[in-house]
C-alpha cells in the first residue's frame, strides 16, 4: 500500500515536495506503520525502483538465464525501457535527486543479475578459482 501510494503521489508531486504525511495519507496507514517497514522517503523510492525494474526484467528474460549476448541484450533494452518509463510516470523534477536514487536502483540490479550470471557461469565451467567480480 505504501508502494502504491508512493506511486501515486509521484505522478502528481514532485519527489521533493513529497513527505512520509503524504504517503501514509494516501496509503490510509498511520506513520508507524511506514517507519515499521521503511527508513524514509528515499529508502521507499529505492524498493520500488529495485522491484519493479527487477520485474520488468525477469519477465524480458527467458526462464533460468545465464550470460550471453542475449541476456545482456535483453539486461540494456529492459533497463533503457525502464529508465523511459519512470521518467514518463513522475513529475518534472527541480532536483535530480529522485532519478540519481533511480539510476543507482537500476544500476544495482543490473550489477546483482550480472554476478548471479557469472557465478553460474562459472560454477558450470568449473571456474571457481576467480571472483565473478574479477571476471
Amino acid at each position: 500500500m505504501l508502494q502504491q501510494a508512493m506511486s501515486e503521489l509521484l505522478k502528481e508531486k514532485e519527489f521533493v515536495d513529497i513527505t512520509v504525511q503524504d504517503i501514509t495519507d494516501r496509503a490510509d496507514l498511520n506513520r508507524a506503520t511506514f517507519y515499521k517497514h521503511f527508513l524514509d522517503k528515499y529508502e521507499l523510492l529505492n524498493a520500488i525502483v529495485r522491484e519493479d525494474f527487477q520485474t520488468q526484467l525477469d519477465a524480458a528474460l527467458p526462464k533460468n538465464p545465464t550470460l550471453s549476448p542475449e541476456t545482456i541484450g535483453i539486461l540494456i533494452q529492459t533497463a533503457f525501457a525502464y529508465i523511459e518509463g519512470f521518467h514518463g510516470s513522475c513529475q518534472m523534477a527541480r532536483i535530480h535527486s529522485e532519478q540519481a536514487l533511480m539510476m543507482q536502483q537500476v544500476q544495482y540490479q543490473i550489477y546483482e543479475n550480472l554476478l548471479r550470471w557469472l557465478q553460474q557461469c562459472a560454477a558450470h565451467a568449473g571456474v571457481e578459482h576467480k571472483a565473478p567480480e574479477t571476471v
